[in-house]
């Protein structure tokens, strides 16, 4: 039986900037509310808009992990 090693899919948030914790998985997916970003196969990713985003990683064995999701509510400005 071999066992490999499972991905980490968590990342850290710094202002409206995603960067996940493992920089040299093989592939990265970005999903916003649910939707797969397009494009955005990045170890890190800006967003742009409000909404709830998470990441979805693979390693060079094919195995697949989901990061938890996080909730983006960008600055809105005020003017009067």
């Amino acid at each position: 039986i071999t066992v490999f090693p499972f991905p980490d899919a968590d990342f850290i948030a710094n202002g409206n900037i995603l960067v996940c914790n493992d920089q040299d998985l093989l592939n990265y997916t970005w999903h916003r509310n649910g939707v797969m970003i397009p494009d955005a196969i990045e170890p890190s990713y800006t967003m742009t808009q409000g909404g709830q985003y998470y990441c979805e990683v693979q390693n060079e064995f094919g195995c697949v992990a989901v990061s938890q999701t996080y909730l983006y509510c960008p600055a809105v400005e005020i003017t009067y």
